[in-house]
Parts: structure tokens; C-alpha cells; sequence
């Protein structure tokens, strides 16, 4: 039986925060952390070329990636098995795939034991126009892709947020693939509404299912309607050029609350849902000694580090910050994600961790703002926590830019775990960032898809909203 939704909320209608543009447009600034301290950041320009702290890239994947995919899948599989999600009729790989690409996350419910969750990032487009006597609202009434015969709706226009993009991106392809809006429209960023919905997730029977749904303002002339021909009067059909055709009217707000259209955050059943991060893994003591001997690691080297080295050894593999990997001699040695926002300014300059101040000691840095990625974590998903934790950014003042990852391999000697090779791959997310206006004007190309003017509006929204 399916899941009641339960829903948090939080509406934000006041500007955003203007730390965000303080950092962006000053020469520097510092961030409290409560694990690291203090940290310091600066805007640097050639700076970055005399320390090279940009080093040299290793060419795109390897066959040696491949074994590094295989072990990351090993790993978010012991996931689910560990959390009571073995093989089942769907096939367990399809979501291992989804949350290596990053479509979603997996993260636990504090609230239950062992309740693992799919978490999915969602952006809807609340979009009005004043047509002189009340605010009406563009509802998608009707959607089919290549292939089926269509389904009929009444929800604000939307989708599933890439890993990659920020809510005004997604809002961008929104207004370019779904409803061709080739003219100008303005989205407000201070207006901003949030809530989670919980539900059984539909591809994959007997896994819960988040969807964390951000809702977006937009605003439209009446010009631009009439140029569109996205007339009160009619229906209006756009198709892309993927072959994807969706309807929409423009209904009352009054209407649209009345047909039961989500058009915004729910008022009933609020409940906070407390999600953290999912251990990946359940070893014991034990079983990883008698790991380490079969793969012919030397048990007393690795405890001239201290007895408590094999214990944080055995923490950091359940909590997914470590994988053993194993080479092609045979060797075992211990795989490390880093993550590094190479974060630009429209002016060249970039931002660079320069100092950390923790108990009173002063330690340099001068790096790219860096973390270490869970080993089921998607890269941009640790780019934007880079972001969002380390640098205290908004969503929408970055731009990352997905076809310019790059990345390089160092093996050393563990300083953790003495007697093991540490293998370290450091990923770089290249971003781009401004000082973000409140109202940001969207001028979109057009896609050359098609649109339809659809008579008899009155009967189709009927037949749909009924």
C-alpha cells in the first residue's frame, strides 16, 4: 500500500541573504566552521599560476576507471543491503546507476532505523501574468512523450533537477524544452518556496522516495502572451524538437486552487523530515582483519599508527570516505575522493582556501575549497556542498560547467594506515560565479520546436481539472 505523503515546508519571500554577494564582489572573507575552524578565502588571479595550485590532468577515463565504477557500485550495492534493499524484481543496478550519476541520493531517515530513502531534486515554475482585473497562473494540463499515448495533469510546469544545475538553470530549461518561451520573462530569486513530499518511489516498489521540490516565481506580460499566442481564450501546445508535446491554459488562481492544483507550499500535514547522511557499509572489527590478511596487508605495520588505527580504518569504510581497492598485481590499497570548486569570477579571479585558524593554531592552505566525497556521492553533488556548507553560497550563484571536469591520480604511502598504499583522485568541478540581481531577466533561444493554438478551452481544462 502506498505511503501517505508527508510534507515539510519553508517558504522564503524575503531577498537572499546578501552574504552571498559579499563574498562574490569582495577581496576576501572567512568562514566559521564547526569542525575546521575558521577558514579564510581570497579572490587570487596570477597568484594561482606562481603556486600551481592547478596541477596536471590525467586524460578522461581509463580501463583503470572502470575498476574504480565497479568499486564505487560495490559499495553504494552493501548500501542498500545493509539497509534491508537486496535484489528484487526491478533490478537493484538501474538505481545503483541513478545514484552514481547522481539523478538521486540515498540518505536516511533519523526518524525510523535503518530507513534508507531516494532522495530526488524537483524545480517547478510558478509562472503569472495580470491581465488587468486578477493574476492567472500557467497550468500544465496534459504531457506525452515519444512513444506513449500521453497522460493528462494539473501541475505547475517542472522537473527533476540535474546534478550539475543550480534551481535558475533547471527554471531555464523549464521555459526553453517544456513550454518554449522564447521571450523575455522575469524570475523573481528573492521568492522562493520549498517543501518535501515522501512517497513510495514508483520505478522501485518498496523504497521510499523524497522529493525535495523547490518552486520558483516567474513573470510574463501580457505582450508576450499575446505574441506567443498563449491567449486566454485557448488551450496552448508546444512540442520540442524531442518530440515531447505538453498543453497548458492559463487558469484563475482562485480555479487553480479549487481544481486541487499544487500551485504552491501545502498548508496541512507540515512534519520536518530529518535526513542525514547514510552510512554505506556495516564491517566489523573482525571481518576486516581477516580482509586485510587474505588481500596480504601487514597487520603489524598498520598498528605502528596505534590499535585505533584499524578502528577509524573500519569507520571511514562504513561511512563511505574510504573503498579498498584492489590494483591488477593484486594489491589492496585505500581509494580517496577529493573534490575541488575551482570557483571564477566574471573578472578572472579565483577563490582560494588560505588560511585555517583551529584552537588557536594558524595552518596554511592555499587550495582550491576542497572536501572529501562519499564514495556513492555524486561529484557535483559534493561541489555544491562545497558550496552551500563550506562557502555559505546560494544555489544561484554559481555555474558549473559539467564538460570541464577534470582530475589526476597521487599514490603515497598512507600517513593513516601505515603498511597500505593511499590512492588519492582529486576531481576539479570548474564553476563560474557573479554577484546574483533579484530579478534576473531571461532572454531564452528559441528551439525551434512547435506550438499549436488549441480552441474550446473551457471544455479541455474541464475534462482535465475534473
Amino acid at each position: 500500500m502506498q505511503e501517505p505523503a508527508i510534507r515539510s515546508s519553508h517558504v522564503s519571500k524575503l531577498p537572499l541573504p546578501s552574504v552571498a554577494g559579499q563574498h562574490v564582489s569582495s577581496d576576501g572573507f572567512e568562514v566559521s566552521d564547526p569542525e575546521r575552524g575558521i577558514i579564510k578565502y581570497e579572490w587570487w588571479t596570477e597568484e594561482i599560476k606562481k603556486r600551481q595550485l592547478y596541477p596536471p590532468v590525467m586524460p578522461l577515463p581509463t580501463q583503470e576507471d572502470a575498476a574504480d565504477i565497479a568499486t564505487r557500485s560495490e559499495v553504494v550495492r552493501s548500501m542498500l543491503k545493509t539497509h534491508g534493499i537486496s535484489a528484487c524484481s526491478w533490478g537493484i543496478e538501474k538505481l545503483v546507476d541513478e545514484v552514481l550519476k547522481g539523478s538521486s541520493r540515498l540518505m536516511l531517515d533519523a526518524t525510523k532505523y535503518k530507513a534508507v530513502v531516494r532522495v530526488v531534486d524537483r524545480v517547478f515554475l510558478r509562472l503569472r501574468v495580470d491581465d488587468g482585473r486578477q493574476q492567472r497562473l500557467l497550468v500544465m494540463t496534459s504531457e506525452r512523450y515519444p512513444g506513449d499515448a500521453g497522460q493528462r495533469c494539473a501541475r505547475l510546469p517542472g522537473t527533476e533537477r540535474m546534478p550539475h544545475e543550480s534551481n535558475m538553470q533547471t527554471v531555464r530549461r523549464i521555459l526553453n524544452l517544456q513550454i518554449g518561451m522564447v521571450h523575455h520573462s522575469d524570475v523573481d530569486l528573492s521568492v522562493r518556496e520549498t517543501f518535501d513530499e515522501r512517497s513510495e518511489s514508483q520505478p522501485y516498489p518498496g523504497v521510499r522516495a523524497v522529493h525535495r521540490n523547490v518552486i520558483m516565481e516567474g513573470k510574463v506580460s501580457m505582450q508576450a502572451v499575446t505574441e506567443l499566442g498563449m491567449d486566454f481564450g485557448t488551450s496552448y501546445k508546444y512540442c520540442n524538437l524531442a518530440g515531447e508535446s505538453r498543453t497548458f491554459s492559463w487558469l484563475q488562481e482562485s480555479r487553480s486552487a479549487s481544481k486541487k492544483v499544487q500551485y504552491g507550499t501545502p498548508k496541512q500535514n507540515a512534519k520536518v523530515l530529518s535526513l542525514i547522511q547514510a552510512p554505506v557499509g556495516c564491517i566489523k572489527m573482525d571481518e576486516l582483519m581477516n580482509l586485510l590478511v587474505c588481500t596480504g596487508v601487514d597487520i603489524t605495520q598498520l598498528h605502528q599508527g596505534g590499535k585505533a588505527a584499524s578502528q577509524r580504518l573500519a569507520s571511514q569504510l562504513n561511512f563511505g570516505e574510504v573503498a579498498l581497492h584492489r590494483k591488477s598485481n593484486g594489491k589492496v590499497l585505500c581509494a580517496v575522493e577529493r573534490v575541488f570548486l575551482h570557483l571564477k569570477r566574471a573578472d578572472g579571479c579565483s577563490l582560494v582556501a588560505t588560511e585555517q585558524i583551529q584552537n588557536g593554531r594558524s595552518k596554511a592552505l592555499n587550495e582550491f575549497p576542497s572536501l572529501t566525497r562519499t564514495m556513492d556521492e555524486n561529484i557535483f553533488h559534493a561541489a555544491r556542498r562545497i558550496a552551500s556548507k563550506s562557502l555559505k553560497l546560494d544555489d544561484n550563484a554559481m555555474q558549473m560547467q559539467p564538460e570541464a571536469v577534470t582530475f589526476f591520480d597521487e599514490e603515497l604511502p598512507s600517513d593513516q594506515f601505515f603498511g597500505m598504499l593511499t590512492r588519492v583522485r582529486s576531481h576539479f568541478i570548474h564553476a563560474r560565479c557573479k554577484r546574483q540581481p533579484r530579478l534576473m531577466a531571461m532572454r531564452m533561444r528559441d528551439c525551434c520546436g512547435k506550438r499549436e493554438r488549441l480552441p474550446s478551452l473551457q471544455t479541455s481544462c474541464n475534462n482535465v481539472l475534473a
